[in-house]
């Protein structure tokens, strides 16, 4: 399977609102974009704290969640946003090196970059 395909399909319906019991669940927008180093995948999380953000990666599968604290009692009257949870996964390809991949969190915004094994890295190739 080629990365380029597989990452920018994320493993969920494609919609940016799911309904979840009486409310609705919000699923964070993406960007994911490729250089010569590898992949970026961009996900704008804003109001919601780095510590309650986990990523994790099996069988190339990378999971970044968001769980809610408990104790959100509050009796809304109108409620323009939520913070509620959120799961979202991406299939990787073998092209990668995952024990590289590193993330950050600045302004809302969480980048997890992706980067290319020695192999899948454009090179020139000299004739003799």
């Amino acid at each position: 399977m080629n990365t380029n395909q597989e990452i920018c399909k994320p493993r969920h319906r494609s919609t940016n609102l799911r309904r979840s019991n009486r409310s609705y669940q919000h699923t964070p927008r993406v960007n994911v974009y490729k250089n010569d180093k590898g992949y970026q995948i961009e996900m704008a999380i804003p109001g919601i704290k780095k510590e309650d953000v986990s990523i994790s990666l099996e069988k190339f599968v990378l999971t970044i969640k968001h769980t809610q604290p408990a104790g959100d009692d509050q009796q809304y009257l109108n409620k323009g946003f939520d913070l509620n949870g959120f799961s979202r996964s991406f299939k990787l390809g073998t092209d990668l090196s995952v024990d590289q991949i590193e993330a950050s969190f600045n302004a809302g915004i969480l980048s997890v970059s992706l980067p290319l094994n020695e192999q899948s890295k454009p090179r020139t190739i000299s004739i003799h």
